[in-house]
């Protein structure tokens, strides 16, 4: 698991104390050694130990010169991968913007057609069926008008006819009869 930004900080805190006071304590073994050389009147040794203290300081500087520069290097690696990193989720961003809008676009033009032809296709339907409902109401005044004539005109040809129906069936009678007799007569006539 990688370490959190106050765990990392506390590591190097306490790595960086570590190294002080490994540093320190060579340096009092240096120092006591180098005492005893002063002591004991070897400058000789005093001055190669003190070489080895600045060879030692040097190698020392450089490898934290290094270690800046690699930090340097890997946070400005850093910020550049970062600056990639957003100028792709801007650019990603901006084209589901732009293709977002375009089918917002798109579908509204797509639905303002929808919309009209709808309108236009209820007009006619509302119109056909205001049609119909006019020609029936039409039809049904006529049809009234009609019934109410028919009723009018069909109360006396009722009347009529239940008197000329009896009197129809008693002349279809006599006409049998009629031409029954005028049939026997030809007969005889001929006989």
């Amino acid at each position: 698991a990688r370490p959190t930004r106050p765990q990392y900080l506390l590591r190097a805190a306490l790595t960086g104390w570590v190294e002080t006071a490994a540093w320190d304590l060579f340096l009092r073994s240096r120092l006591e050694v180098t005492k005893a050389h002063l002591q004991g009147r070897r400058i000789g040794w005093c001055l190669q130990a003190w070489r080895e203290l600045v060879k030692i300081i040097t190698q020392r500087r450089e490898r934290f010169i290094r270690k800046q520069i690699g930090l340097k290097q890997a946070l400005s690696m850093g910020d550049e991968l970062l600056r990639r990193k957003r100028r792709v989720l801007l650019s990603c961003a901006f084209l589901g913007w732009r293709r977002h809008t375009w089918r917002k676009l798109t579908l509204s033009a797509r639905l303002e057609e929808r919309l009209h032809a709808l309108k236009t296709l209820w007009l006619l339907h509302w119109n056909t069926w205001a049609g119909t409902k006019a020609r029936l109401a039409r039809l049904r005044e006529v049809a009234e008008e009609h019934y109410e004539w028919v009723s009018l005109q069909g109360r006396p040809f009722r009347a009529w006819w239940d008197i000329a129906l009896p009197q129809m069936k008693v002349r279809r009678g006599q006409v049998k009869q009629a031409d029954l007799h005028s049939k026997l007569r030809v007969l005889r006539v001929h006989l």
